[in-house]
């Protein structure tokens, strides 16, 4: 009689997990709590998910270096290298390049930008800002000016005296130490992020392909073929999207630099590739270039003329991008819509932050081929055909 009764319950068990609608309902409250998980540990995830992105991004590059490296070795007699070393000579060649963009930057752009953002300073007049001070810095402050040199301690004394005699000027001075103590750690926390970032990056270009076989392996085989063919989908539409706007990233940034430069913008080379590296989204050039473009040139030069050509700087730029490198340089190759693409990055940003930015694109081109499939079958249905 237990026997029969557990016999049951277990039939009923088994029916009720049968019901489409019940592995319906089981899988939506899993996707639920996977993205309550995802929210809560968002923060940790942007490295990583950074990773993976470029990772994603360069392997079609790696491949192409190591088929270049193995050929070269083998034309010299040297014969075959193992995959584990030409992989991790390419991925060590990779790395090299952006060390040596990374360094002119750096090293180069960055210091030269800082020097002549302190010439600038340095030319500017106490009369141009000393109207922004409280009376008595004014006073006290041209007083020191014009005093003699034997005088001036007792004069910044005075200053800094009343200073802290005022409460809110103690309060502004303690919030600003507060705020350079943030903002150190979260300098020290970004270069921590960033070096987290760099060796995941390159431990998933060394090993995509071993993950890649073991999902593959992984899968139902039931289903294998059904999901291996909706996944090549997928891939085709990111890698057409993705190699796209590596295009336009290139073509524009050289653009806006070179233009920028002609019309001499303040830190050129610094806005144009700012301005270009901004272009990976559809029309977010604007926003990351133009507007800083033109309120450097209008506060450099005081005049109207020098704005408008950095307007059109951007406005050449992104009219070359509609007219000539999209349509014959990418064509038929990106695989999603700009407005689609803008769509996506402003919900799965309001919703999950910097990591909803960094997976919009995959979520849209995944959800643009999950739309797909389910539209043909929906055409070769009876509901259809009536």
């Amino acid at each position: 009689m237990t026997e029969d009764a557990a016999d049951g319950r277990h039939s009923i068990a088994g029916a009720v997990f049968r019901n489409p609608w019940v592995r319906f309902v089981g899988l939506l409250i899993l996707v639920y709590i996977g993205l309550r998980v995802l929210y809560v540990i968002r923060g940790i995830l942007v490295p990583f998910s950074l990773a993976l992105v470029t990772a994603y991004i360069f392997d079609p590059v790696v491949d192409w270096l190591e088929g270049i490296l193995a050929n070269a070795f083998r034309r010299r007699g040297g014969g075959t290298w193992s995959p584990r070393v030409r992989r991790g000579v390419a991925v060590g060649v990779l790395v090299a390049l952006f060390a040596v963009v990374l360094g002119l930057f750096l090293f180069v752009a960055v210091p030269s930008a800082v020097i002549a953002a302190r010439d600038k300073i340095e030319k500017q007049e106490f009369s141009d800002v000393k109207e922004f001070l409280p009376d008595k810095w004014q006073e006290g402050i041209e007083a020191w000016l014009e005093s003699a040199p034997k005088e001036r301690r007792l004069i910044a004394s005075r200053l800094l005296a009343d200073l802290f005699a005022e409460k809110s000027a103690a309060d502004a001075v303690g919030q600003s130490l507060r705020a350079i103590v943030v903002s150190t750690f979260s300098a020290i926390m970004w270069v921590f992020q960033f070096f987290l970032f760099f060796v995941v990056t390159i431990y998933l270009l060394l090993d995509i392909d071993h993950i890649r076989l073991a999902v593959q392996s992984a899968l139902p085989r039931r289903h294998k073929d059904e999901i291996s063919r909706v996944a090549g989908r997928i891939d085709v539409n990111l890698k057409a999207f993705f190699r796209g706007q590596v295009v336009v990233v290139a073509v524009l940034s050289c653009i806006f630099t070179a233009g920028l430069g002609l019309v001499g913008c303040p830190f050129w080379y610094i806005v144009g590739i700012t301005a270009g590296i901004g272009a990976f989204v559809p029309y977010f050039a604007l926003a990351s270039g133009m507007v800083p473009a033109v309120v450097l040139s209008a506060a450099e030069y005081n005049d109207l003329w020098h704005p408008i050509a950095a307007a059109a700087v951007f406005a050449f730029g992104m009219a070359m991008d509609n007219i000539v490198v999209t349509p014959h340089v990418i064509g038929k190759r990106v695989g999603m819509h700009p407005v689609t693409i803008i769509f996506s990055i402003l919900v799965f940003g309001t919703l999950f932050g910097f990591l909803g930015v960094i997976f919009a694109v995959p979520i849209a081109a995944v959800v643009k081929v999950v739309a797909q499939e389910l539209f043909e079958r929906y055409k070769a249905s009876g509901l259809y055909a009536g």
